[in-house]
């Protein structure tokens, strides 16, 4: 059922987000939220739809979060090479 669950939400978030590549960062950070979900609440007593979820919440808030980085980093990039591009 845990397994399920996470599962299906990582497939939903995949088709959400087709254009990002699967960073496997995401599958530690999901089983670390899953384990603090477990302190809390015993989850073989949850249902594999409020574990997917939960997970589906969880790794979407990580991909926004991602995505932007991503945006900063390339403004980032492009600033710099405003500054140090030879100016024609």
């Amino acid at each position: 059922m845990i397994v399920l669950g996470s599962l299906k939400a990582e497939k939903r978030i995949q088709a959400e987000y087709p254009h990002v590549e699967e960073n496997t960062k995401h599958f530690a950070e999901i089983a670390k939220h899953l384990l603090k979900l477990g302190s809390v609440m015993l989850l073989d007593c949850m249902t594999e739809k409020d574990i997917e979820e939960y997970v589906y919440k969880k790794y979407k808030e990580m991909m926004e979060e991602e995505l932007a980085n991503r945006g900063t980093i390339e403004k980032i990039k492009d600033a710099v090479m405003s500054i140090f591009s030879p100016q024609t």
